[in-house]
């Protein structure tokens, strides 16, 4: 099939059998001046069934850019730079209506799957739905920056999506012309949309080469709920293993703060009015035991305290043999983080002053210890098969410790700045850190070799926390500004330098101090320096 003219857009007639396509064709006499030419196909013998210029000794500068079948299959629509929407019947090859509102080019325009509506766009940055019975506006919705490039209704009718080069896709209520929600995570324009026939899936393509499918209810995820409010800053933040606690380091408070996980209330132990309390300085970590009976606390205050979650009170452990743990492990500076092994008979622990420590947990007995070269150690995490202990710091620098040989084993040298967190993957093969700064602040790397698999660019300054989901397929970081992002762990193609970017970006009200996913992966926690809580759907990312 040729035309041996401009393509502009093309259109298939609800039961595929017929397609109209728009054409810039040259005038023959002086091929320079173009007219507009639409052409009607049989799709089965590809052949030419009517062919017409609604344009036809005007411009170039009128061209047609848009096309759209009525779902009766009798009226097509067309939009372009005269501003204007026209209705064409293809049975009489004239124009049977006009819609005029625009103040620019018209990009896009859809009926809905009713045909009572259609919705157009353009470089006004303006979305209108139309009425077809009375000809009027019904809605003109505002909400994007840069010119919109493409729109479509839902099948059922009840929401418009559009989409152009302010990178946004935002999703629109036909009921009431309100902005229900914007999904963003295409790092250059979206040129194009399309909604699954169940109406649940969106796919888009942009300028910056990727396509990406998204759930069409992710927009919800704009407006997570807000579990708590502290009004007080938050250090920290984790959750129980069985998914029911969460246990907050606020400033002020010597220990931590016990909140129910699904409600957000602070949690009432009947024999002991400041559960979880009784430090000289504020938590800067908690990290559980397996059965999730026992709580560890890092302490600004030196120590590494050891608490029963059931009563919120300290004690030490008993063992098999009847011996039990010391109530707290001491530093000479204050304690950032601590891990336990896989099989919970070592404890590693890091601080204020560069060293990293190795406790035998039963006893409290001092192992082994190594120290960065300068600066805080931040955080401290065991691999999965406990063989490896990896330390980030202040340095600059990414530790690994041979727990078996007691020595170093690699050092990680790829961030430009203070590394602040670290996350091993399911196997232990993988390592995502992050770091301060605007550069090279997460990365994934091969934990054998030290090779960059991935750079994760998208944060804007510091990343202030990082995580592999409980299955491994997506990563989770979050940080100053006020962003969480979700990346996928195993990206498929390797763009330049590495780079990949955010499958789903969420924000917040604030800078994002701690985030997780809860231990089944379901959902997302996020605590902000403005002492807020907030819950995500989880889901809603893969």
């Amino acid at each position: 099939m040729e035309t041996r003219a401009d393509f502009n857009d093309l259109a298939f007639s609800p039961n595929g059998e017929k397609f109209i396509s728009v054409h810039d064709i040259p005038d023959e006499k002086t091929n320079k001046e173009y007219y507009q030419a639409i052409f009607l196909w049989e799709t089965k013998t590809k052949t030419i069934l009517k062919k017409w210029s609604p344009y036809q000794n005007r411009s170039w500068k009128n061209n047609v850019e848009c096309c759209a079948f009525h779902p009766s299959g009798k009226v097509i629509a067309i939009g372009g730079e005269d501003n204007n929407v026209r209705l064409w019947s293809l049975i009489s090859g004239k124009e049977i209506a006009l819609f005029e509102g625009h103040e620019d080019n018209i990009a896009d325009c859809n009926f809905s799957s009713d045909g009572r509506y259609l919705v157009s766009v353009g470089h006004d940055l303006l979305v209108i739905v139309w009425d077809l019975r009375t000809k009027k506006k019904l809605h003109v919705l505002q909400g994007h920056t840069q010119n919109i490039r493409t729109c479509s209704f839902t099948p059922n009718g009840q929401r418009v999506v559009s989409a152009g080069d302010d990178d946004l896709l935002i999703i629109w209520d036909m009921k009431d012309g309100k902005r229900l929600g914007t999904l963003t995570g295409h790092s250059d324009n979206i040129r194009d949309c399309s909604i699954s026939p169940d109406g649940r899936t969106i796919v888009t393509t942009s300028k910056d080469q990727t396509v990406k499918i998204w759930e069409i209810d992710a927009y919800k995820n704009k407006n997570p709920h807000l579990l708590a409010n502290l009004d007080n800053i938050i250090y920290h933040m984790s959750i129980s293993p069985d998914n029911q606690n969460l246990f907050v380091g606020i400033k002020g408070v010597l220990g931590v703060k016990c909140l129910n996980a699904t409600t957000g209330k602070v949690k009432n132990f009947s024999d002991n009015s400041y559960p979880f309390q009784g430090i000289f300085a504020s938590a800067s970590q908690t990290i559980f035991t397996k059965d999730g009976q026992t709580l560890i606390m890092a302490g600004y205050d030196k120590s590494i305290t050891i608490w029963d979650v059931a009563s919120g009170k300290k004690r030490g452990r008993e063992f098999a043999n009847g011996k039990k743990m010391a109530t707290f492990i001491s530093h000479d500076a204050g304690v950032r983080s601590c891990s336990l092994n896989s099989d919970e008979s070592l404890l590693a622990s890091c601080d204020k002053e560069g060293w990293v420590v190795i406790w035998d947990f039963h006893s409290g007995q001092e192992l082994n210890k190594y120290r960065h070269r300068k600066g805080e150690v931040n955080f401290v995490k065991f691999s999965p098969d406990g063989k490896t202990l990896a330390s980030c710091s202040e340095d600059d620098t990414v530790i690994l410790w041979d727990v078996e040989k007691r020595k170093i084993r690699h050092v990680f040298r790829e961030h430009p700045q203070e590394v602040f967190m670290l996350d091993f993957d399911q196997k232990g093969d993988r390592i995502i850190s992050s770091s301060e700064g605007k550069e090279r602040n997460l990365i994934l790397w091969n934990s054998r070799t030290g090779e960059v698999l991935a750079r994760y660019e998208n944060h804007i300054g510091d990343v202030n926390a990082c995580q592999f989901s409980p299955n491994g397929k997506r990563i989770l970081s979050a940080g100053e500004d006020k962003t969480i992002c979700i990346w996928d762990a195993h990206p498929k193609t390797k763009e330049e330098n590495l780079r990949q970017r955010p499958l789903l970006i969420l924000k917040g009200q604030g800078e994002v101090e701690s985030c997780f996913f809860s231990a089944d992966g379901s959902k997302i926690y996020s605590a902000y320096g403005n002492g807020e809580i907030r819950l995500w759907d989880a889901s809603l990312s893969e």
